[in-house]
């Protein structure tokens, strides 16, 4: 039998702000925490994190510097001042 099994369906990704959202719920944050995000790849979550934390900071930590460059990029002027 060929195609995809029920058990196997794949489910296309959540968008980084349900996805933030999801881990904003999950740990309890309200809003004023730090978060350390290791391994922020291009920023879109880190950011998206931000957005649910309006009086907090996240730190976005990415080992690839080709990468961390294009979030450096996309997010040097951000409207959320609370990305690091």
């Amino acid at each position: 039998m060929t195609g995809i099994q029920p058990e196997e369906k794949v489910y296309p990704p959540a968008p980084p702000e349900a996805s933030a959202r999801e881990v904003i719920i999950r740990l309890g944050l309200k809003g004023h925490e730090r978060v350390l995000h290791i391994g922020s790849d291009d920023g879109v979550l880190t950011a998206a994190i931000a957005a649910c934390l309006p009086r907090g900071k996240v730190i976005g930590i990415e080992p690839s510097a080709g990468i961390l460059a294009v979030a450096e990029a996309a997010y040097a002027t951000n409207r959320y001042n609370n990305i690091g």
